[in-house]
C-alpha cells in the first residue's frame, strides 16, 4: 500500500503546485498574526503556560508541498532552536517542498527528509513538542501503525494534530469524482 501511495504522489502532487501561488510571499511574517497565532497555541494546547517556545521541536509527518513548513517556519521565525522537521514519502512533493522556503527565507529553518512515519524512531529522530499530520495515515494499510509511530515520538506533554480524510467532509470531492468518471475525462 504505501509504495502505491508514494508512487502517486510522486508523479502526481497534491495539490498541483503552481509557482504563482508563491507570488505574493512576504519579505517578513506579520508580526500581529504571528503573535496572536503563538498566542493561540499558548492559549489552546498549554492552558496559557507556556511562556518560551525556544528549543521547540516540530514535526511535519506528510509534508507535501510544504504548506505546513512554511506556516510553521514563518510562525516560529525568531524563537531559538527552534526544529522543524518535514517528512513526506514523495521525492516530487519534497523537491518542489525545496524551492518554494527560500521564497519565504525558511531555507535554513526546515529540514527535508524523504522518508515514512512508520520508520520514525525516538532513538534516531528524538521526540518532538508538536506533530502535524494532515491527509496521511487514512493512506496506510494500517493506519494504528502510524498513529503508534508518530505517538512514539511525540513528547509526553507534546501535541499531536491529525486530519484524515472522512466519508462526508469529501461529499462534495466524491461526487465531483464521480461526475468526471462519468463523462470519461
Amino acid at each position: 500500500m504505501e509504495k502505491k501511495v508514494k508512487q502517486m504522489y510522486t508523479e502526481y502532487t497534491y495539490p498541483k503546485y503552481n509557482e504563482n501561488d508563491d507570488s505574493n510571499c512576504p519579505d517578513f511574517p506579520n508580526e500581529l498574526a504571528i503573535l496572536m497565532s503563538i498566542n493561540q497555541i499558548n492559549h489552546y494546547i498549554y492552558s496559557g503556560k507556556k511562556h518560551n517556545f525556544n528549543n521547540y521541536r516540530i514535526l511535519i509527518a506528510g509534508c507535501g508541498l510544504g504548506g505546513d513548513c512554511i506556516q510553521y517556519g514563518l510562525l516560529f521565525k525568531g524563537y531559538k532552536n527552534i526544529e522543524i522537521i518535514g517528512i513526506d514519502l514523495s521525492s516530487t512533493s519534497l523537491d518542489i517542498c525545496k524551492k518554494r522556503l527560500p521564497k519565504y527565507n525558511l531555507e535554513n529553518d526546515v529540514k527535508l527528509t524523504e522518508m515514512s512515519l512508520l520508520d520514525l524512531d525516538p532513538k534516531i529522530h528524538g521526540k518532538f513538542d508538536m506533530i502535524t499530520c494532515i491527509g496521511v495515515l487514512h493512506h496506510l494499510e494500517n493506519p494504528q501503525k502510524g498513529l503508534d509511530a508518530l505517538k512514539n515520538v511525540l513528547k509526553d506533554d507534546g501535541v499531536l494534530s491529525i486530519m484524515v480524510y472522512g466519508k462526508y467532509g469529501r461529499t462534495f470531492v466524491n461526487n465531483y469524482e464521480d461526475l468526471i468518471k462519468k463523462k470519461n475525462y
